[in-house]
């Protein structure tokens, strides 16, 4: 498969699946009225919440999947919500050349809804939660070559459904939700932590807070793009995770400050973010028909895209299936 590619693990609502979807786009004019969607290998396990990263540290390039919710959700006990009732640690690499699928060294610790980065060949889980849906503070880095674990110290402040990029040897951990007392408050800030340096002596990390974005959001990702990180939609709990929001900003390398950008056409939360040929896809994600809280989500099918040279947003293709998380 050519580099213009983008791969979905994808499940579909509450109920697990593990079809993997591919969504092939023409190399040079990107005509979206020709965009092939095709499904390859499915996942050695169901599973949602994931981390997926691509690193060629093993010597070639595989996408490795993380952690995740590993069965359906169900219906808390303590209030109206969903939550999952099992975590798994497991890792699986996926080399797109064979569409093959190999075990990797199983975390040490269980956690989803976290955030991964690669930095010099490792990959480094942060945030997240476990089972009872407490924070994971531990930060756990996994080294492809060797198929090993280690783990680098505690983030004292460890959010869940994150986004996390890295520049150089730093990590950039940016908003998710506030997980203190099982209260879920959507957070604006961004917190960088340096992988070279060591934990003190209480074992956890130094964090050092940059500013912050304009608007506190969850269920984020980041996409980096030349001197531009893009972060759009989630949820805020402030009407009780309801009605995501469609705004973007983004964060500028060179000054490190944040910068309006145009809405995205559809408001989403739960969405893949992808940077590719100067532009960003927002692909799926969910959205709620209405702010019933007794009501699932729904899954958004539409794949939009942002061009940098137009600074709009436009509508590419749809989903074939609905598909999020």
């Amino acid at each position: 498969m050519h580099n213009f590619n983008i791969m979905l693990f994808v499940v579909l609502g509450l109920a697990l699946i593990t079809s993997v979807l591919v969504m092939l786009l023409l190399p040079h004019d990107h005509d979206f009225e020709k965009v092939t969607w095709v499904s390859i290998t499915s996942l050695p396990t169901k599973r949602s919440d994931m981390s997926a990263t691509v690193s060629s540290a093993s010597g070639k390039a595989e996408i490795y999947l993380i952690g995740g919710c590993s069965a359906d959700q169900e219906k808390s006990p303590y209030g109206d919500w969903y939550a999952c009732p099992e975590v798994t640690d497991r890792c699986d690499a996926y080399d797109p050349d064979t569409d093959t699928y190999r075990s990797c060294a199983a975390a040490p610790r269980t956690r989803y809804r976290h955030a991964a980065v690669e930095v010099a060949g490792e990959i480094w889980l942060v945030g997240g939660v476990d089972v009872t849906d407490a924070a994971v503070m531990t930060v756990d880095v996994y080294i492809p070559k060797t198929d090993e674990w280690r783990s680098h110290g505690k983030w004292a402040d460890a959010t869940s459904d994150l986004a996390a990029f890295s520049v150089g040897t730093d990590i950039f951990m940016v908003g998710g939700y506030n997980v203190t007392n099982f209260v879920f408050e959507a957070q604006a800030g961004v917190w960088k932590m340096s992988t070279i340096e060591a934990a003190d002596s209480a074992g956890f990390v130094g964090i050092t807070t940059v500013a912050s974005m304009s608007t506190p959001r969850g269920d984020i990702f980041a996409a980096v793009a030349d001197d531009h990180v893009y972060i759009t939609g989630g949820f805020t709990h402030t009407d009780y995770w309801c009605e995501p929001h469609a705004s973007v900003e983004r964060w500028v390398l060179s000054t490190r400050q944040w910068e309006d950008v145009p809405d995205m056409t559809y408001e989403r939360g739960d969405k893949a973010l992808v940077h590719m040929s100067g532009k960003i896809y927002a692909i799926g994600g969910e959205t709620k028909a209405n702010c019933n809280i007794a009501n699932a989500s729904t899954p958004v099918e539409h794949v939009e895209v942002f061009s940098e040279d137009t600074n709009e947003w436009t509508d590419a293709t749809v989903i074939p299936k609905e598909n999020f998380r």
